[in-house]
């Protein structure tokens, strides 16, 4: 970029403001917009380049972006023609006044190269910055002499050097020649140990530089774990420059230099900033202990604080602030949409509530303005008018444009995805018309009188277009209309302590044939309900129906959850997510003899395990649409959900032990009382050291005792595989080997080992895996034993700890998916189920468990063209048949590379031999366990599958 010129105090005119970019476009543009409004030479240098701290491994990757970094500003420094030069990455703001005196400095005192003041601290939310400290005043004494004063006095004050206005040729000189085998951050905390090491350097009493702050989280992941690499590089440069480190005492000088450097240290908050009114100066909160020794309080400095907290308020930018606002712009969102019943008076409300939530948001400005129409709102109109001219003159940022990019944006767009529109809409209006559904009756629970959140309830289903519905609202309180269970919404009062009674009591009187619980403010999806309407009049054969939902947490981010289809697993272990806002058959219901009012925390939970202990889960259905925006569980619901989880065990005949899992939700120890034998397959391939790596990790890792290893070759084993399980031949220990003298594939030779195994259950397992938990047989046993399971799969990691393997769903599409993978080991939500127990159409046999009984029915698994994925999940389907179960089971975990791209192109053989089984519509993002499905072409969806299947409509 080249410079930019205007009328600028003079000292401005002699320094060159290299602003560092990494390719972060909200960043950059805000940086760009607030100094070429400062300064009148501005160059920019990007590089795209990733975070990094200060590590013990270095990679050649980040070596490579460092190096990047020294030619892209060494040769913007060859291109400077003003005498000073100052670093700044597009996080940070430089403050002018401060800039302007280190210049002048500079000018009046030719014997020092560089000349810096003190940085402040600032992380931006929504409306409100806090400051915090940075470094430490300077301690007491003479000017620093010597190189290792100089270094010293800066690892007292934590001071970065690199960010100091310094004459353009001493800048060269140590860009050139500093260390570049590091990564970027330990590059530059290099440049301030050369810079230092060569020139004076002049501190002074002002606050130079703002300095965006990490949350805490990110500052201890980007802590110094190792500085091994980083202080051997300075000494090496040291050696071989100027040599002032040679005793033990300056090692240690430069050790805790570079410590100074890498560590987040304490960065202590001041004070807050928070922006609360149109046309007002943001107010200031200070913390009880403040640091009056640092150039942080004064007029001037406030006042320029102001100036820059408008701009990061009205240019968001960044992950932290981002993520700070995205729940505030979810509700704004929600407040500007028009309902078919709004009123003038009912837009002025809710306009009015969305500009209280946030000021920075220019479209609310423009809407709020547009409603205030009586001569008594003038005042208000004006002052909202003239803050809504001043976000236009900054370039206030489209929040529309940043909350897409957001996980809350990202699911609005999936949810506008699935809504039929125009004449999809039309059409299935119509069909409801000539296919009217049964009544649906909706049961608000208002024990808050909260009439906005009831009335957000009730414009959600008057917006769907639907008529064939009845509410009735529980309500503590007072009731706003005298109503019978006739009306179409009737009102019945509540006491908190008798809400379940009451519900039975209600479930009684209706006439409906369903019946769906609300908490008052859920929000129906309109697509949602629309296709719940049309499934409803062919459902005569179910009594429960589940589908997605997404869930509002307390900031007012969104966040999906897609629930599989009948999985008991997960409805167990997280009835948080899995239990809430089902669609139930009234008579079953009844049958059941209502909620429990012994469970009042999880009622609807309590009530599907009932259904489970009676019928099984024949009866329930699943639909794969979002249907409600609901408010996050508060975990209200643990207590008595444990309670009852316990009852469903002993119902169940189970001695088993329920633990509440810290990321929510539970894990079941079944409690087996038998230790069965197991036998572990494992076909040797022709690989030595894989196989070798394979067994050593069983027999050492391994803490069941009751099992046995059956390695098994074929003519192709090659010697060096021979020769090493010689020495297994003829003992009596553990492993067992047999060989045949025929060529087979990997499925005929675990058939074959199957004969002679022992056990009770079988383990199918591969050379490529190794174990990595110790309670692998267990946790595997604990699902396998269960009656109704015949396949139990593990989690499978990479090498750096990625999730390999967890589980194939197949794909109404035609296509297998491997769910998760790529997530980090550790991930727990929002990809729902992917920390716990959970059913899915197959698991790897790298790693799998199988009741050997179920094994011989089925004849072993079939070779399909050497496709191992696909004989895999063939092989599961076939226990399938049987009326068993495959689960996915996380606590038993094998570090494996995982299931090869190509592998999963095995699906049209699978669809030949079972196109019943490919039945999941959704596509879920593993990041943040988006249904992703509809976003076809773009996200241009031209019809909706399920609209188009309605026909044309006469």
């Amino acid at each position: 970029m080249g410079n930019v010129s205007n009328e600028f105090a003079k000292p401005l005119g002699d320094v060159t403001v290299i602003l560092l970019g990494t390719g972060r476009t909200d960043y950059l543009g805000r940086a760009k917009n607030y100094y070429r409004r400062k300064v009148p030479h501005l160059q920019v240098v990007t590089v795209e380049a990733d975070a990094q701290g200060i590590s013990s491994h270095v990679d050649a990757r980040q070596v490579a972006q460092t190096q990047a970094w020294k030619r892209a500003i060494g040769d913007c420094l060859e291109c400077i023609e003003t005498p000073y030069v100052v670093l700044v990455p597009e996080t940070d703001f430089l403050l002018v006044d401060s800039l302007g005196e280190s210049v002048e400095f500079l000018h009046a005192n030719p014997q020092y190269a560089l000349c810096q003041g003190f940085s402040l601290g600032y992380r931006p939310l929504n409306a409100s910055v806090g400051y915090h400290k940075l470094g430490n005043a300077l301690e007491h004494g003479d000017e620093p002499a010597t190189s290792l004063e100089r270094i010293r006095r800066h690892t007292a004050s934590r001071l970065q050097a690199w960010r100091a206005v310094v004459r353009v040729d001493a800048l060269s000189t140590v860009v050139r020649d500093a260390p570049e085998d590091l990564a970027l951050e330990s590059w530059k905390s290099a440049l301030s140990f050369g810079l230092l090491a060569e020139h004076p350097v002049a501190i002074l009493p002002s606050t130079f530089v703002l300095i965006e702050q990490s949350s805490a989280d990110d500052a201890e992941d980007g802590a110094d774990t190792g500085l091994a690499p980083f202080i051997e590089a300075l000494r090496k440069w040291d050696a071989q420059t100027w040599q002032f480190c040679q005793r033990l005492v300056d090692q240690q000088a430069l050790g805790d230099f570079a410590r100074s450097m890498a560590e987040p240290g304490e960065h202590p908050l001041l004070f807050t900033s928070n922006w609360t009114q149109a046309g007002q100066k943001p107010e200031r909160v200070f913390e009880p202990r403040q640091f009056i020794d640092l150039p942080y309080y004064s007029a001037s400095l406030f006042n320029t604080l102001t100036e820059l907290e408008f701009l990061v308020h009205a240019q968001p930018a960044g992950v932290v602030q981002i993520g700070a606002l995205e729940g505030c712009w979810v509700r704004q969102q929600a407040l500007l949409e028009v309902h078919p019943n709004d009123t003038p008076g009912s837009l002025q409300y809710r306009y009015a509530e969305a500009f209280s939530l946030g000021l920075f948001n220019a479209r609310v400005s423009e809407r709020l303005m547009g409603v205030l129409e009586d001569e008594e709102d003038r005042p208000f109109k004006e002052q909202v008018g003239s803050w809504y001219q001043r976000l236009q003159v900054s370039d206030a940022s489209n929040v529309e444009r940043l909350l897409e990019c957001t996980p809350s944006g990202r699911i609005l767009q999936a949810l506008e995805q699935a809504t039929p529109q125009g004449l999809a809409r039309e059409r299935v209006l119509r069909h409801l018309d000539k296919n009217p559904a049964p009544v649906l009756n909706f049961l608000v629970i208002d024990l808050e009188e909260d009439d906005a959140a009831l009335q957000r309830t009730f414009d959600s289903l008057l917006g769907s277009g639907l008529r064939t519905f009845k509410v009735v609202v529980l309500r503590a309180g007072d009731l706003p209309a005298i109503t019978t269970i006739h009306d179409t919404v009737h009102f019945i009062r509540v006491a908190k302590g008798s809400l379940v009674a009451r519900l039975n009591q209600v479930i009684g009187q209706l006439k409906s044939d369903w019946l769906m619980v609300l908490d008052v403010g859920d929000v129906l999806a309109p697509g949602g309900v629309l296709r719940l309407h049309v499934e409803l009049s062919s459902a005569s054969d179910y009594q429960a129906i589940s589908a997605n939902e997404i869930q509002r947490d307390q900031q007012g981010c969104l966040h999906s959850v897609v629930r599989p289809a009948n999985n008991i697993e997960l409805l167990r272990s997280r009835p948080d997510l899995m239990s809430r806002h089902w669609v139930l058959r009234r008579s079953a219901v009844q049958a059941c003899g209502g909620f429990n009012e012994a469970c009042q925390g999880a009622f609807e939970f309590d009530l599907l395990l009932r259904l489970i202990e009676q019928k099984g889960v024949s009866g329930f259905a699943h639909m794969d649409e979002y249907l409600v925006i609901a408010k996050q569980d508060d975990g209200a619901m643990a207590k008595d959900a444990y309670e009852t989880l316990k009852r469903h065990l002993v119902v169940l005949g189970y001695r088993g032990q329920v633990n509440m899992l810290s990321g929510g939700g539970f894990h079941i120890d079944f409690r087996h009382s038998h230790t069965p034998m197991v036998s572990i397959l494992l076909p040797a391939g022709s690989n030595c050291e894989l196989l070798k790596s394979c067994l050593a990790s069983i027999t050492q890792r391994t803490r069941y005792q009751r099992y046995e290893i059956i390695v098994i070759g074929d003519s192709r084993t090659s010697e060096t595989v021979r020769e090493y399980l010689s020495r297994f031949e003829g003992a009596s220990g553990r492993v067992k080997v047999l060989w045949s003298e025929q060529a087979h594939t990997r499925e005929s030779l675990l058939s074959l080992a199957s004969g002679t195994a022992q056990g009770e259950y079988l383990i199918l397992l591969s050379d490529r895996s190794q174990i990595v938990t110790p309670a692998w047989i267990e946790s595997l046993l604990n699902q396998a034993q269960r009656p109704e399971v015949g396949v139990v799969g593990c989690k499978m990691i990479s090498e750096d700890n990625i999730i390999s393997h967890a589980g194939f769903e197949l794909n109404s599409s035609g296509r297998v998916l491997a769910s998760w993978v790529g997530l980090a080991r550790q991930a727990l939500e929002p990809a729902v189920g992917v920390a716990i127990e959970r059913g899915c159409h197959g698991v790897s046999s790298d790693c799998l468990m199988v009741r050997k009984s179920a094994f011989e029915q089925v004849q072993g698994l079939d070779t399909i063209n050497d496709n191992q994925v696909a004989a895999d999940i063939d092989f599961c389907l076939k226990v399938a048949t049987l009326g068993l179960l495959t689960v996915w089971a996380p606590q038993a975990q094998v570090r494996n590379p995982g299931v090869e791209a190509g592998d999963l192109r095995g699906a049209d053989m699978l669809f030949e031999r079972w196109p019943g089984a490919f039945s999941t519509r959704a596509v879920v993002e593993g990041e943040r366990g988006i249904d992703v499905s509809r976003a076809a072409n773009g996200g241009q969806v031209s019809m909706l599958a399920w609209v188009d299947e309605l026909g044309e409509v006469v």
